[in-house]
């Protein structure tokens, strides 16, 4: 028999929770201690231990994908597929609710109240052990002393925010706390997108912490193999392996991933090395694919001129630099999945992730968000924050950490706070990422985002990869590999000002391995 998969399966009310007998029930499985009863046919379907903990965890809810959050929440495995068995199980034997928009609406409504109350409430408490530990750490502890007030945002608030070039001068003795020593933390380098790079403490756990979290807010959907795109730049982030200057292979499986190494320039990769790279994950088998969405869209471009078909996978996730609305089409259009996009620092970890709705849901409450005023080239640094909607600098405060905390660190990158509720339900902070701030045009009519010029380009099909530079202060022109007539169109209209089209064979990535996609006078 064929059941129906509603989008959002929700079981009935009325159904409750009863004991089953240790015998005399014959088709009662060992890890299903309990069902759920129809009082009114007296249907029964089993519930495993796990699934009965998520039921618990989210205070009787009848909502299915909240179930299979708590699951992860609980640190249960879960595959989908059971998740999805549960939803036919439940169909088959007529134990759905009928859709009700607005019910529903009122259940995600109140379910996000309730989290967003308890995300503040372990914000709170952890920000003010946070406090409490600055006050040892010398680049915080005389601003934290001279502020203290008893409510812990206040108090944040009064402290400065600071930057890459002051993480620079505060790097190593600075950051850890009086008489504390490195040697339980470990130093990761960033790649340097907006300067030069800076080095930061990590602690242990922190990663762990950071992809359980992740795991439970996005949309992924487990595998047992993963495929990873990388650069030699990995060796400062992400990548547990050598890199190609250490005389590494070139393809390596480390637990359950395959580590690509590629050149720096994704465009500069010869026929033969995309042939190498299509073998390697064609014997990998992969469930899901972790890259640069330049890279891993040259490499679809490869596949497809060679007349090759492409592998299924669950999920793609983007991240590592700045992902663009055409290697984003092109993605989704080669694998037919989800692409998911996620926002990462080298010195804070995992920050955000993309949901259903396109917007970036903090990684709360490992980390506390504000969105502060953007500083203009010229101009002195502003504290203040901007009113929801509005553009500003996102700044971070890892409340998470016991050892080397960041207070206030402007991370560079520009966003705008929803103004109201997300429509995916999720109550974590949402933003919607505008790019870096070093990539702003400031315009007679106002600051122009790279993604403002993203935006306008959108999933031109034409295009293969693409680089606005800003030639005078009212010139421009468009470099593309592919036609870029309709989009020099698009953007002269944008900014108001004449936007010339070149075709190029390539473009160049930046010394940090990754693609400015906007490039304004300096």
């Amino acid at each position: 028999m064929t059941v129906a998969m509603p989008l959002r399966p929700r079981l009935r009310d009325e159904l409750r929770i009863v004991e089953t007998a240790s015998e005399g029930v014959g088709d009662v499985r060992d890890d299903a201690p309990v069902q759920l009863l129809d009082p009114a046919t007296g249907r029964r379907m089993h519930l495993s231990a796990a699934q009965r903990q998520a039921f618990a965890l989210f205070d009787g809810t009848r909502d299915v994908l909240a179930l299979a959050h708590g699951l992860a929440a609980q640190d249960i495995e879960a595959d989908v597929d059971d998740v999805a068995a549960l939803v036919r199980d439940a169909a088959a034997l007529d134990l759905l609710a009928e859709s009700d928009p607005a019910r529903d609406g009122e259940r995600v409504a109140a379910r996000r109240a309730r989290r967003r109350r308890a995300l503040d409430q372990a914000l709170d408490h952890a920000l003010a052990q946070v406090l409490r530990l600055a006050c040892t750490i010398p680049a915080f502890a005389a601003a934290v002393r001279a502020a203290e007030i008893d409510e812990p945002r206040q108090w944040l608030a009064a402290v400065p925010s600071f930057d890459k070039a002051g993480l620079r001068a505060s790097f190593p003795d600075r950051l850890l706390p009086d008489g504390r020593d490195a040697e339980a933390l470990y130093v990761r380098r960033s790649s340097g997108t907006a300067s030069e790079g800076v080095q930061s403490f990590r602690e242990p756990d922190e990663d762990a912490q950071q992809d359980d979290r992740l795991w439970t807010m996005a949309a992924f959907v487990g595998g047992a193999m993963g495929v990873r795109f990388t650069t030699r730049q990995c060796t400062g982030g992400a990548c547990p392996l050598p890199s190609l200057d250490a005389g590494g292979p070139r393809h390596r499986v480390h637990e359950g991933t395959l580590w690509l190494d590629l050149r720096d320039d994704a465009w500069s990769l010869q026929a033969w090395e995309l042939d190498a790279i299509d073998d390697a994950i064609r014997g990998a088998a992969p469930t899901h694919f972790g890259a640069d969405a330049a890279y891993l869209a040259r490499w679809v471009h490869h596949v497809r001129a060679r007349g090759r078909t492409l592998p299924r996978v669950r999920h793609v996730q983007t991240g590592f630099a700045d992902t663009c609305a055409i290697h984003r089409g092109v993605l989704r259009r080669a694998f037919g999945c989800p692409v998911i996009d996620v926002l990462s620092s080298s010195e804070l970890g995992l920050v955000a992730v993309e949901c259903s709705a396109g917007h970036h849901h903090v990684l709360e409450p490992l980390l506390l968000a504000e969105v502060l005023t953007p500083t203009r080239p010229g101009t002195a640094r502003d504290d203040r924050p901007v009113a929801p909607g509005e553009l500003g600098e996102l700044v971070l405060t890892t409340v998470a950490r016991r050892e080397a905390p960041l207070l206030r660190y402007r991370t560079g990158d520009l966003v705008r706070a929803l103004p109201g509720p997300c429509p995916c339900g999720a109550a974590e902070q949402a933003l919607q990422l505008e790019g870096r701030a070093r990539d702003v045009l400031w315009l007679a009519q106002g600051p122009v985002t790279s993604r403002a010029i993203d935006r306008a380009i959108g999933d031109d099909q034409a295009l293969l990869h693409y680089q606005l530079q800003q030639r005078e202060p009212d010139r421009f022109e468009l470099r593309a590999i592919g036609n870029a007539e309709g989009a020099a169109a698009r953007l002269s209209a944008l900014l108001g000002a004449p936007v010339r089209a070149r075709s190029v064979t390539r473009i160049a990535a930046e010394a940090s391995g990754k693609y400015a996609y906007v490039r304004p006078l300096t």
